[in-house]
């Protein structure tokens, strides 16, 4: 590229952005100022006018200027920031990016054909540039390497990498801030979904006790999440010896955590997955709950969650999560895991511990978990007291709200009488006996009934083994669903899984058929949804995916129509037909066209690819038939001749 071609003002432009000199609706102000004036880099004066705009509205100095000037000029596209820039359609408003030097000569969209624009400022005409505040080193020596450079921020160091993706400090170049930038493990659409129900849980939450969400998008092909960056450590972290702080301290963290817990369950918003890595604590010991990825919205669908799907980090599940009944997961659940959280980071040992996820489900759903005073002897017996009620395997026996709990919390750290019961030997006796209360009475009536059943023993059959009862059935279906799940998920489907594992549900436990009916056909929604919201451009890539999506359908005999469609889809081609005299053209590539267009002359782009030749008609010189090559996507047929002379007219194939 040349200096005298009109691009490298442009390319100016561009250098002060990757430099921190110019924010990117600046960029945008200045290139949408010049496009008005001058529409193309040919005309004269064209190049100088960009130069003057960047000066005339004070985004940068005559000495910034000479400054860039005297950058050596390199290829761009060697850059994450020059080789392209981002212009919109002013026919579909679709952005594309367009070569530096392809944007100053009028480009059009390569979907419809319409005129490409600079992008205007969202913030509208600005007299005066964003202030600028000095960087430090380490943002300074990070802006250097284009490959730290993602949208308007900059990567500066890998903060967790984890099961749902990863997370990075980065600083926000446009508001002169750090952040920590959230981005799912894969692209599959369970992940982003996950991710813009974590954005709509917290993103509406205003309180100090809970991480700000500052903006979900997506960048260079990357989904993320913008949020509060908080210097510190994890709750699971920070009571880590030999550095275990006091234990009022621990105390005012779980309080603090219920207070912001309190705040998003009153604006309709139920966490689900609280645990010690899920709060943090700041270097001012100020207590921050994060990660609503798994949030349920009480005020609508956004969870997309249904009863049969166990969500969360088993060891702080309360019964009725483990047990996959999402209907009944309300404010009390999260009370119920921040008690949880309380006994492991006052004890350092959890309420349940197994070999495997299983084993702790089993036990969160047929056992009392141990006294806090068992696992810390040391323990306050207000603190086991307060406990013990949180984790209540009774939903209608833990505290009702997190501020409730929070306040009795509240009342220890004051030296004030608690709410909660005192544990002692008669209390814990009597919760055994309440929960073995039904098995004695059965065997009661068992004994009874003996005399009367054994009267028709001899004369009735025997009955089908039935399935396991108690521990060892609830044991089965923990270990069955998790495979079933798998089996009917779209993303792993497996037709061969799927039909003996529904089968045994079927046969051994009816009674979550519901369960797994819910979330098939909450899958069912998925799949259509990333179905429909497929754009055309994409068909012809996602061919694998959408065909493993039909098979899903057809296998659980829903519609399969629309992946039909996508799946015959061939590509498009540019139709050009330049015929003397007029002729009328027919055939089923043009049938999509108006009646009106289907005539020469013709330059139809983007006709869909479909079998069977082209006839042009002529109502004195009769019509000609003719057969076209192979179509293949993206490229152009053009006809050309003369009706009177049928040997004329030739058929041509370009790129």
């Amino acid at each position: 590229m040349s200096k005298d071609d009109g691009a490298r003002p442009l390319e100016l432009l561009l250098l002060a952005l990757q430099h921190g000199l110019l924010t990117r609706p600046q960029v945008d102000e200045c290139l949408h100022a010049w496009e008005e004036r001058y529409g193309s880099s040919s005309e004269p004066g064209s190049s100088a006018f960009l130069r003057q705009v960047v000066l005339q509205k004070g985004y940068l100095n005559e000495a910034n200027l000479k400054e860039l000037e005297a950058t050596p000029e390199t290829p761009l596209d060697r850059t994450r920031i020059g080789g392209e820039i981002l212009m919109v359609c002013s026919t579909c408003s679709t952005e594309r990016p367009v070569s530096l030097d392809a944007s100053l000569r009028r480009p059009r969209c390569a979907g419809c054909s319409g005129m490409l624009h600079f992008r205007k400022s969202a913030g509208g005409t600005s007299a005066q540039p964003l202030p600028k505040r000095p960087l430090s080193e380490e943002v300074r020596t990070a802006l250097q390497d284009p490959k730290n450079r993602f949208a308007k921020y900059v990567l500066l160091s890998k903060l967790g990498t984890g099961g749902m993706g990863e997370v990075w400090r980065a600083w926000d170049t446009v508001l002169y801030r750090m952040v920590a930038l959230k981005f799912p493990r894969t692209t599959g659409e369970e992940e982003i979904r996950r991710l813009h129900l974590e954005a709509q849980g917290a993103g509406g939450l205003s309180h100090p006790n809970i991480a700000s969400i500052y903006e979900i998008a997506e960048a260079d092909g990357r989904h993320y999440i913008a949020m509060q960056f908080i210097p510190g450590r994890t709750a699971e972290e920070a009571v880590q010896p030999p550095n275990r702080p006091p234990t009022p301290e621990i105390v005012r963290w779980v309080r603090d955590a219920a207070l912001g817990v309190h705040y998003a369950h009153e604006s309709g918003v139920i966490h689900r997955d609280l645990k010690p890595a899920n709060v943090m604590i700041d270097s001012d010991g100020r207590v921050f709950v994060m990660d609503f990825g798994l949030a349920k919205l009480t005020a609508g669908e956004g969870s997309g969650t249904v009863s049969g799907v166990i969500l969360g980090t088993p060891a702080f599940m309360p019964p009725e999560q483990a047990a996959a009944n999402a209907g009944q997961v309300d404010r009390r659940s999260d009370v119920y895991s921040m008690g949880a959280m309380l006994y492991v980071l006052l004890s350092g040992r959890r309420p349940y511990d197994g070999e495997s996820a299983t084993d702790i489900l089993v036990q969160i759903l047929t056992t009392e978990p141990a006294p806090l005073k068992k696992a810390w002897p040391d323990a306050p017996w207000e603190l086991d007291a307060i406990a013990a009620r949180a984790m209540a395997r009774a939903r209608d026996q833990r505290y009702s709200t997190a501020k409730e709990f929070a306040e009795d919390l509240d009342r220890y750290l004051s030296r004030e009488p608690i709410q909660a019961r005192r544990q002692n030997s008669t209390l814990l006796a009597f919760r055994r006996l309440r929960k073995r209360g039904g098995p004695l009475i059965a065997v009661a009536a068992c004994v009874l009934l003996l005399a009367g059943a054994a009267a028709f023993y001899f004369r009735t059959p025997p009955p089908p083994a039935a399935a396991p009862a108690g521990p060892d059935r609830l044991k089965l279906w923990a270990e069955l669903f998790p495979k079933i799940q798998r089996a009917i998920s779209s993303d792993t489907f497996d037709a061969a899984a799927a039909a003996p594992l529904l089968e045994r549900l079927k046969r051994e436990f009816p009674e979550q058929a519901p369960s797994v009916q819910g979330l098939i056909d909450a899958e069912q929604r998925d799949v259509d949804r990333a179905i429909g919201q497929l754009p055309r451009e994409r068909w012809l890539d996602s061919a694998d995916r959408i065909r493993r999506y039909r098979d899903w359908l057809a296998f659980m005999n829903k519609p399969v129509d629309a992946a039909d469609r996508i799946l015959a889809y061939r590509g498009t081609v540019t139709l050009i037909v330049q015929v003397a005299p007029y002729a009328e053209i027919r055939g089923a590539l043009v049938d999509a066209l108006p009646p009106e267009e289907r005539v020469t002359p013709l330059c139809a782009k983007n006709l869909e690819i479909r079998d069977g030749g082209l006839e042009l008609v002529h109502p004195r010189y009769g019509s000609r038939v003719l057969r076209l090559p192979a179509l293949r996507n993206g490229g152009t047929i053009t006809i050309e001749g003369t009706m009177t002379d049928p040997a004329s007219i030739r058929i041509t194939e370009g790129p």
